[in-house]
């Protein structure tokens, strides 16, 4: 299985994440958390732009978590986000 850890250590840190694991985008910013915790150097870990569904909002207080203050949030027509939680 590919993690963000092997991932971060292939590649190293990226400008950019795009997470689009439909419907499963928590596990990368989780991973991302696990990654970062305890780490001096978070802040150098973590990629500048940031981009997933949020598919919950417990997943915008993961990105808060992680550092990221500022969000754009793009609504979906009403029949696709009723399931929004």
């Amino acid at each position: 299985m590919t993690t963000m850890r092997k991932l971060y250590e292939k590649y190293g840190a990226p400008e950019y994440v795009k997470i689009d694991i439909e419907g499963a985008d928590g596990i990368c910013l989780d991973q991302l958390l696990i990654l970062t915790k305890g780490s001096s150097s978070a802040a150098r870990l973590l990629p500048r732009y940031l981009t997933f569904e949020c598919n919950s909002l417990a997943w915008i207080d993961k990105a808060v978590a992680l550092g990221y203050g500022y969000f754009k949030l793009v609504l979906l027509p009403l029949s696709l986000s009723l399931s929004l939680s």
